[in-house]
């Protein structure tokens, strides 16, 4: 197999999310910490093409993604700045970035089959209910059972992500043969955890190293066994100040690696 270069997003802040819809599509939230500005931008990562670059909100900063259902993203704000409690569902649709509803009374808990559900905060108790994605209307009404509630959020976790993604592993001494394991490590000082991922003939590998100024250098290779031998690799942070693992993973056929906390590299794998 081959890494082949697709593309890169540098959108001049830092990247704060890489998502990936349940359609394919790709959505970077990024953020200016001076101006306290969020920005969403939505790539089709097989045309290379933007659906839209630098979306906001009437709300700048105090809002982030909670769940995607088809073309659809919901969005939260927070109940105050700086606290990480959230408020409101704002129901956006990618291709005409029109927002296709608001609640203002129910806070977001997770998605499932289509649904919305949600709850609002009584004074002992919490009263649950389930939206229509795509209207926001109350479909279903727990009050403050949350039986049911508990069972479909189970059933979501296990459901989150589909086959189509994969995410690295910690290495423990099993999976990767010995002998590749020896060679790209018996001159390095790793730090921490080494993370890999096996992707048909390839290993995918990312760890962390020491620099002679005393940071930390994180290192991602790809390795083909067929080739026997390192086929692409980066740095991924040059002067990391701790070990900051889950800086890639493959969606389909493309590998993404989060650079400098500034730039997303997509590559193809064919």
């Amino acid at each position: 197999m081959k890494i082949k270069k697709h593309f890169s997003i540098k959108p001049g802040r830092q990247i704060f999310r890489v998502l990936i819809t349940p359609l394919g599509k790709l959505i970077i939230d990024s953020r200016d910490l001076n101006t306290k500005e969020a920005f969403f931008s939505c790539i089709d990562p097989g045309t290379k093409k933007n659906i839209f670059k630098d979306f906001q909100l009437e709300e700048k900063y105090w809002i982030g993604i909670e769940a995607m259902i088809g073309d659809i993203i919901y969005l939260h704000k927070f109940a105050k700045p700086d606290m990480p409690g959230h408020k409101e569902i704002i129901a956006i649709d990618i291709m005409s970035q029109k927002t296709l509803w608001t609640e203002l009374k129910y806070s977001f808990l997770f998605a499932y089959e289509n649904m919305i559900y949600c709850y609002l905060q009584k004074f002992e108790e919490r009263e649950f209910v389930a939206l229509d994605h795509l209207t926001g209307e109350i479909k279903e009404n727990f009050g403050s059972d949350y039986s049911i509630i508990n069972e479909r959020y189970e059933k979501s976790e296990k459901e989150k992500y589909s086959n189509e993604f994969k995410f690295p592993d910690i290495f423990t001494g099993i999976g990767i043969p010995e002998t590749f394991y020896v060679s790209i490590t018996h001159e390095e000082e790793i730090e921490g955890d080494i993370e890999y991922l096996l992707y048909d003939d390839l290993i995918l590998l990312n760890f962390h190293k020491k620099n002679d100024n005393g940071f930390l250098q994180n290192k991602f290779i790809a390795y083909s066994r067929e080739k026997n031998k390192i086929i692409y690799e980066e740095i991924l942070n040059a002067n990391a100040k701790a070990n900051v693992p889950g800086s890639f993973f493959v969606h389909r056929d493309y590998l993404y690696l989060l650079k400098e906390k500034t730039e997303l590299i997509v590559k193809k794998i064919v």
